[in-house]
């Protein structure tokens, strides 16, 4: 049977309040994520590529399906493992003006990464 390739969604909401497009994303990582294969036997953690890939991108893509890919990433920082089982939050907040996403992934009280993607229209 396949290894699940993408985080498991629970909840996604939606928030504009104050002038800013905000959306949160409740997320598990399935144990078995295909990422974690051979990273690191013993001591699975999710490759940094893997949360932006599996995590970031394609929500962003879900809100803002007129971006393309990321032509830049800035600020990106990866402050805590992400471990098989974890239950994360995901806060995307996006700037239209310059067509830019800021973003934090979240597992309670720990940052567990973060920073801002530049996109451009198609």
């Amino acid at each position: 049977m396949p290894r699940p390739r993408s985080f498991l969604e629970n909840v996604h909401e939606a928030d504009t309040a104050g002038g800013q497009d905000t959306h949160r994303f409740a997320l598990s990582v399935p144990d078995d994520l295909c990422f974690f294969e051979g990273h690191f036997p013993d001591f699975e953690i999710l490759p940094g590529v893997a949360q932006l890939c599996v995590g970031v991108l394609p929500r962003c893509r879900q809100i803002r399906p007129g971006w393309t890919g990321p032509r830049r990433l800035t600020r990106v920082k990866f402050n805590r493992p992400i471990r098989p089982g974890d239950e994360l939050e995901l806060v995307l907040v996006f700037d239209d003006a310059r067509c830019a996403a800021r973003y934090h992934i979240d597992r309670g009280e720990e940052r567990c990464a973060s920073g801002r993607l530049e996109f451009e229209r198609r």
